[in-house]
């Protein structure tokens, strides 16, 4: 519309200064199109000049919050750019949906010796991987008037990690793989095994004397003790069937992973520790993930968003044993089962609700 108008007017100037012969409207019309001309071509030049790319290649981020996504825009021309505008495409790695959004910024010339940060925010509706890709570049003069664009790339992968729901899960008596109550599996107690060396601690009541550090004891003047990591016999497998006919949608996926993290972070507060399965295309089998605490599960999600899950259900049970004790099985169905046995459905649209008011008795 501004470009519209700008020839309008111009062609008006025009029109009056040929038709009463004034040299001043005439020279007035001459300047409008000198104007145009001029920044027609510094569009096209800062457009030539200015370089978007994003600061961070990989980010992590969560599920329903603003997550802050910082671009660095590199001006080489000697004049900064007053407006420029960029369009980006996102899409998750699950979904063939793409979703477009538009950024506007400026940057500061090669004078300032600085190179521009500018930062946009996005929300992540769902778990999984966000490719943010960067697709045209449009910049403007100074009046806005013209503008030059041209299509650009880079992407930034986003990952959104799911947020751990705590679980009620009520085991029998007896539950556990070696026939022990499942209070005869935990020791909160630090130094209650004979397991790598944690940390060396000052004495505390209630510690075991075979655990003093006699040597570091005698050269302080103190009593320390040797405090062991927590040994812990009592492992879960727990078997992700990712066998789905069909493509399976942004929300379930969602689901699922919400549904993963809340049984990790749970059993993880329970005492246990997992071993994750799940099929990998490019392997041809299983692939595996040991999880002994909540700062494992960061590479856990890398891994899962990043490996090509599909199968099939005979490709999954030729590989996966998931009917022996300690084995626990979450399929695409949302049917978690516990040594073979169904222990809940869940539904797509209200399983994070469920997470945290049901109560699961294995």
């Amino acid at each position: 519309m501004k470009i519209i108008m700008m020839l309008l007017i111009t062609a008006v100037l025009w029109y009056f200064a040929g038709m009463f012969r004034q040299a001043n409207v005439m020279a007035l019309a001459v300047c409008v199109i000198v104007l145009s001309v001029f920044l027609i071509a510094l569009s096209f030049y800062q457009r030539s000049r200015l370089r978007i790319r994003f600061s961070e290649k990989k980010l992590v981020a969560y599920k329903a919050t603003e997550n802050r996504i910082m671009l660095s825009a590199e001006n080489k021309s000697l004049l900064p750019v007053n407006k420029y505008k960029l369009t980006l495409a996102v899409k998750y790695h699950s979904s063939e949906t793409v979703t477009k959004k538009r950024f506007c910024g400026c940057a500061s010339g090669r004078k300032m010796k600085s190179t521009g940060q500018a930062e946009f925010f996005l929300t992540a509706p769902y778990c999984g991987v966000i490719d943010i890709e960067l697709k045209r570049l449009r910049v403007y003069d100074y009046l806005s008037f013209f503008s030059s664009s041209k299509k650009i790339g880079g992407v930034c992968q986003l990952f959104v990690f799911p947020s751990p729901k705590n679980m009620n899960i009520v085991f029998p008596p007896g539950g556990s793989r070696d026939d022990l109550l499942l209070s005869d599996t935990r020791s909160d107690k630090p130094g209650d095994d004979h397991s790598e060396v944690r940390i060396i601690r000052e004495y505390r009541p209630g510690d075991l004397s075979r655990h003093i550090h006699h040597n570091y004891s005698a050269k302080t003047g103190a009593i320390w003790v040797k405090e062991y990591y927590k040994e812990n016999d009592y492992i879960i497998d727990l078997y992700l069937n990712t066998a789905y006919s069909g493509v399976p949608s942004d929300e379930l996926w969602d689901a699922f992973y919400e549904i993963t993290c809340s049984l990790i972070f749970s059993l993880l507060s329970m005492g246990f520790s997992l071993h994750v399965h799940w099929y990998d295309k490019e392997k041809m089998g299983l692939a595996e993930a040991e999880i002994q605490n909540p700062s494992d599960c960061a590479g856990l999600w890398v891994q899962l968003y990043s490996a090509d899950k599909s199968c099939t259900d005979d490709e999954f049970s030729g590989t996966a044993d998931v009917g022996s004790s300690g084995t626990m099985m979450l399929d695409m169905g949302l049917v978690w089962s516990y040594n073979g046995s169904p222990v809940y459905k869940f539904d797509p649209e209200t399983a994070e609700s469920e997470l945290s008011s049901a109560v699961f008795s294995l």
